[in-house]
């Protein structure tokens, strides 16, 4: 068989220093903590906005865009009639 065959060991690929590869694997396990921190965050904020969109929608009394509307064009319609 050729050297180029021969499948390559695990012992074989050794980094420099022990600790430089613990380093390396902690600041990926910190990066990717606070990744899945910011999605947790992200997720929730995008519930509590779907969960405002559905309140406002189903009570639309309650909305005060929804009340400022009607009342505004209520008043315009009364000041157009008279």
């Amino acid at each position: 068989m050729s050297p180029k065959s021969t499948p390559r060991k695990l012992t074989q690929i050794k980094p420099k220093s022990p600790f430089i590869a613990i380093e390396k694997l902690m600041l990926i396990l910190l990066s990717a903590s606070s990744i899945n921190n910011i999605l947790i965050k992200i997720n929730q904020n995008v519930s509590k906005c779907t969960l405002q969109r559905l309140t406002q929608n189903t009570s639309k009394t309650q909305n005060p865009f929804y009340h400022y509307r009607v009342v505004h064009r209520t008043e315009k319609l009364k000041e157009q009639k008279s």
